[in-house]
């Protein structure tokens, strides 16, 4: 019989270990080829400061209306009130500039384009007259320059100033407002609605957290911060016809620490405010709103020494900024940091020892007791091999609303598998 069987034993062998070459071979190509798993990466999050010792601060919140109140580079430290809509009155002139300024540029001091006041303008100014409203007077056929125009906004207040520019930017004010409530959505102003460019329209409305908001977005373009930032004006054409005029309506300007903001008033007073402190030991901005403030000849709370007697509705809203940034003085505002180089994880692979994750450069936080922290890494996708100092995740923490980022990294190389690995892992 032909076959294996049929040959002798010694003839066999030779068979049998080509086979075993064969089998041995195969397992050597199949285990190199297997797929191997990348490195992995994992977190001690518990490694990171996240919170602020002590009881939480008090503040000297208004005893009606709301307000908000924001530190930089801390983020909103307290909201008060209820949050619910109401009059913005001439604080609403604070969108019509931005607006203004993002359609047509200006840097600080610059005067920029003409606009040229028509009889429709004047009929305005006249009709405002008659209803008690704050204005700046205008003739038919003057031209105010746009630097002149936002001043004569902004300072005084003239109400009759803000349709001028809403045709300017707009064609029609009622485009404009379109403008304005399309704007407020983007920049997140959820409960605000835009009647008007002015204010004057009680439907116009809005809440301290909303006004918020606008004032820290409006502060990042330097001639609106440059012109709120004014204590009077003196470029106006006919300042001899509105003596008044060239003040700024913000007594607090100047006064108290308080640099910029914007006050409103009819039947109750609203102010957006901007204030600059040493706290912690760190200069800081201090960003604030309050809202629906009613004239009392009783203070609800200490007013600032330049207050008029008896109490009006902007004496109110500025006294109730005044308390707020008088207690941030003494907050108790403090820093983490992580060094750079503090390890926060492991990088593992099983062909070799682990390595750390570390902060590439070290990262500073501020808060105060019982702000909400949190810290989150997004891990990045690694290979077989990493390289000493690769970015291997991003480290977010966060407190309160602020927040700061830092890469994290290989604290040195991770080789890929060797060959003995592959052939002796199971």
């Amino acid at each position: 019989m032909a076959g294996l069987s049929a040959l002798s034993a010694p003839s066999r062998k030779p068979i049998v270990g080509a086979v075993i070459v064969i089998i041995i071979a195969l397992l050597v190509i199949l285990q190199l080829a297997r797929s191997v798993p990348p490195a992995s990466i994992s977190l001690t999050s518990s490694s990171a400061p996240l919170t602020f010792p002590g009881s939480p601060p008090s503040l000297p919140w208004p005893a009606k209306g709301e307000a908000a109140l924001a530190i930089s580079g801390v983020g909103t430290i307290g909201v008060h009130g209820g949050n619910q809509p109401q009059p913005t009155w001439s604080v609403a002139k604070l969108m019509t500039a931005y607006l203004v300024l993002k359609a047509h540029p200006l840097q600080p001091g610059a005067s920029g384009p003409s606009l040229s006041v028509t009889p429709a303008d004047v009929a305005i100014y006249n009709h405002d007259v008659t209803q008690g409203d704050s204005v700046v007077p205008v003739t038919a056929g003057e031209t105010l320059t746009e630097r002149q125009a936002l001043e004569a906004l902004l300072i005084p207040s003239g109400d009759n100033i803000a349709p001028i520019l809403a045709n300017w930017v707009s064609g029609s004010e009622s485009a404009f407002v379109t403008r304005m409530n399309a704007e407020a959505k983007a920049i997140g102003m959820h409960h605000t609605s835009y009647a008007d460019a002015s204010g004057v329209d009680p439907a116009t409305v809005s809440t301290a957290t909303d006004q918020l908001k606008l004032l820290e977005t409006v502060w990042q373009v330097p001639a609106l911060r440059h012109t709120t930032e004014m204590a009077e004006v003196t470029t106006l054409p006919s300042p001899s016809n509105c003596p008044s005029c060239i003040y700024n309506n913000d007594a607090m300007i100047g006064h108290y620490g308080f640099i910029g903001g914007k006050t409103g008033s009819a039947t109750n007073g609203a102010f957006s405010f901007v204030a600059q402190e040493t706290i912690g030991g760190q200069p800081r901005t201090i960003f604030g709103s309050v809202m629906g403030q009613v004239a009392s000849s009783t203070p609800t709370l200490p007013m600032p020494p330049n207050a008029n007697n008896p109490l009006s509705v902007i004496d109110q809203a500025e006294a109730a900024a005044y308390n707020l940034v008088d207690a941030v003085r003494s907050f108790p505002l403090g820093q983490s940091s992580l060094p750079a180089g503090t390890s926060l994880g492991t990088i593992s692979a099983p062909w070799t020892s682990s390595i750390k994750a570390i902060t590439i450069h070290s990262l500073t936080f501020y808060g105060y007791p019982g702000i909400h922290t949190s810290m989150t890494v997004r891990k990045r996708k690694l290979g077989t091999t990493v390289s000493d100092h690769q970015v291997v995740a991003t480290l977010t923490i966060t407190a309160g609303n602020t927040t700061t980022t830092v890469n994290l990294v290989a604290s040195s190389h991770l080789p890929s598998p060797t060959v003995t690995w592959k052939l002796t892992r199971l």
